[in-house]
């Protein structure tokens, strides 16, 4: 009977693995947490793209997990979501035969993935030390890491045995960031790029260092071996690029003084030809001629990865918004994004119909989410970065958006078509010179107040863009802003740890109830208008009963900086989310704790419930909104 190699069955095993075992759920739900609904996103692309060897998959290291996409021509779409870590995955390499998948994050540890099951094989455990960079050796015997202990500014290369899960070896000498790893095609030196400026290479088969490169006068972000192993390619952005003999160690810089400025650079498979990007640019260049290929220009924004298909007919590029470009390099023509990844959540609210979740993010887009089936409905677009609040009107015609660019954008709210603003105006340099924090809409939706940081709000008129009046408010940042049901009120949270009330039609203070020892973040009125809930980073949530100007509950949390705070729709419970990553339930009658929700990797920056149900809703700077039901 005629034999195959195992190098040449393996990658049909897996191809066949994964088509016939594509799971059929909705990938919303995919590696939820214990209590959570839905998941609306994909979370934040935190680290490199990888093909598997047979070119079929993608893996996409994201805030969440590693996804694993199909990216085979016309069947794109998502496979499978790998969850463990539990904080951003950074780094990930498929082994050369495409058995393993490798993934490091931010959570110190390195993990071995089975590239046909996605159960985790193994973990290498670090001490302190976020994962940076990883790179397989050619036989896929070894795989290499970089690591990185900020508190103490150090960062070193460790080498371990796959099989045995040994480390061999571990090469110390950067001081900052291993940025990039590279093996040379012989196995026996393994490179080191690092954001100290310098490269080193080190001798596997000793663990002694050969060589240190210093020539560079930025950071280095990129490592690459050609091929046939004569050449080292190191890029240094907007420094230049240098191509190094490697017998000699000596550089040459003809070949990218033709090519220009570069960020990243990757060669193909075969060597022929080399992909670079220059910010929203990737272009293709022959290797021994340095010759332009073809230029792609589809992202609006940086490129932030970059890499070729085992075949090198298609290049793969992630940006900086969050989408995952696929090209065909032998047209030059765009192919295909793959959507879903998102920013940072900053802020959110339900609908007043309760049937869909708006969001803004770090990098200025707002987004739209059915709140019945997690899928994303709509993009806002035209924000500069950071949206840092976000309201429905009570109608629900109209979103308004507020940005670190000092404008107030108001978005048709009832039709599907958000790819506009319908009106805008530039708030008035006088009262809003700085950035403005946090905005919400009047019960009427006549009026919008916002309020600034430099401690002041403002109340404008939601129909004109013309601002009523203007109030002195605290003498830091006003962080939160919310409405009495009857609108006569109007409360405000601040840096300066006040939490103040006041009257809307006289603008005149009614009462300062107290406030926080440190920042107050966040304060909501109860659905009746008697309790207002506020919370700061003392780790408290206190309750003030309205008629009686007087604080009744305190509730001491174990959340560390308190960012938000929301009562349900019967106004019995209050949600609270915080920069530990926590979602705590309470009852508002006896400060009793009634649930955590545990699933976010990073940061919880909004919670919300929805005006109809005991659904939470909450955003995080892993880039997710994750949907609980109360049971």
């Amino acid at each position: 009977m005629k034999t195959f190699p195992l190098k040449l069955i393996l990658p049909i095993i897996i191809l066949a693995v994964f088509i016939t075992n594509t799971p059929a759920q909705d990938y919303t739900t995919w590696g939820l947490p214990e209590g959570a609904i839905a998941r609306l996103g994909k979370g934040e692309i935190t680290g490199n793209v990888s093909f598997s060897p047979d070119g079929t998959r993608l893996a996409v290291a994201s805030s969440i997990g590693i996804w694993i996409y199909d990216v085979r021509p016309g069947q794109e779409t998502e496979h499978d979501l790998l969850t463990g870590h539990t904080r951003d995955v950074t780094a990930l390499a498929f082994s050369p035969d495409g058995s393993i998948l490798a993934s490091g994050g931010r959570d110190e540890t390195v993990r071995l993935w089975d590239a046909v099951t996605g159960k985790q094989i193994s973990m290498f455990k670090g001490q302190n030390e976020d994962v940076t960079a990883l790179a397989f050796s050619p036989d896929g015997n070894m795989l290499a890491g970089g690591h990185e202990n900020w508190f103490e500014s150090v960062a070193q290369v460790k080498l371990w045995h796959i099989q045995t899960k040994e480390l061999l070896t571990t090469f110390q000498g950067h001081t900052k960031r291993i940025s990039s790893l590279a093996f040379s095609p012989d196995r026996k030196t393994l490179v080191s790029g690092s954001m100290d400026r310098t490269v080193r290479l080190w001798n596997i088969e000793t663990g002694m260092h050969i060589s240190t490169l210093k020539e560079h006068q930025q950071y280095i972000s990129d490592v690459v071996y050609s091929p046939d192993g004569k050449t080292l390619t190191t890029v240094s952005p907007r420094d230049r690029v240098l191509q190094w003999n490697t017998n000699t160690l000596k550089y040459d810089t003809t070949l990218f003084k033709r090519i220009g400025t570069v960020d990243s650079v990757t060669f193909s498979t075969d060597g022929k030809t080399i992909a670079v990007t220059d910010l929203a640019y990737i272009k293709l260049f022959d290797a021994e001629t340095g010759k332009r290929k073809a230029v792609f220009s589809g992202p609006k924004n940086i490129i932030s990865s970059v890499a070729f298909s085992p075949d090198g007919n298609t290049l793969v590029t992630a940006d900086t918004d969050n989408l995952i470009w696929l090209w065909n390099t032998r047209t030059a023509k765009f192919r295909t994004t793959i959507k879903g990844h998102m920013s940072r959540v900053t802020c959110l609210t339900f609908a007043p119909d309760g049937n869909t979740i708006a969001s803004g993010s770090w990098y200025g887009q707002g987004f739209l989410w059915d709140a019945l089936t997690g899928k994303h409905k709509a993009i806002l677009k035209e924000q500069d970065r950071y949206i840092n609040s976000i309201a429905y009107s009570p109608d629900g015609s109209t979103i308004a958006t507020s940005s670190w660019d000092e404008i107030i954008r108001l978005w048709e709210g009832r039709t599907r078509v958000f790819q506009t603003h319908n009106r805008k105006w530039k708030t008035e340099r006088i009262h809003h010179s700085k950035e403005i924090k946090t905005l919400v809409y009047s019960p009427d939706s006549n009026t919008i107040a916002t309020g600034d940081v430099e401690g002041t709000i403002c109340l404008w008129n939601a129909q004109t863009g013309k601002k009523n009046v203007s109030l002195i408010a605290h003498n830091e940042k006003v962080n939160s802003v919310a409405f009495s049901p009857d609108g006569r009120t109007l409360v405000s949270a601040s840096d300066d740890g006040t939490v103040r009330l006041w009257d809307v039609h006289s603008q005149e203070i009614i009462a300062s109830p107290g406030g926080h020892d440190n920042q107050a973040t966040s304060v909501a009125f109860s659905p009746d208008g008697s309790i207002i809930a506020s919370v700061g980073n003392d780790k408290m949530i206190k309750l003030w009963d309205v008629s009686k100007q007087k604080q009744t509950i305190v509730i001491n949390t174990t959340q560390a900086q308190l960012s938000s705070v929301a009562f349900s729709s019967d106004g019995n419970m209050v949600v609270s989310g915080s920069g530990d990553d926590k979602v705590e339930v309470w009852h508002t009658q006896t400060g009793k704790h009634i649930a955590s929700l545990k699933g976010h990797n990073a940061w919880v920056t909004d919670v919300e419930f929805s005006p109809i149900s005991n659904t939470i809703a909450s955003g995080s700077y892993d880039g997710t909104i994750l949907l609980w039901k109360l049971r």
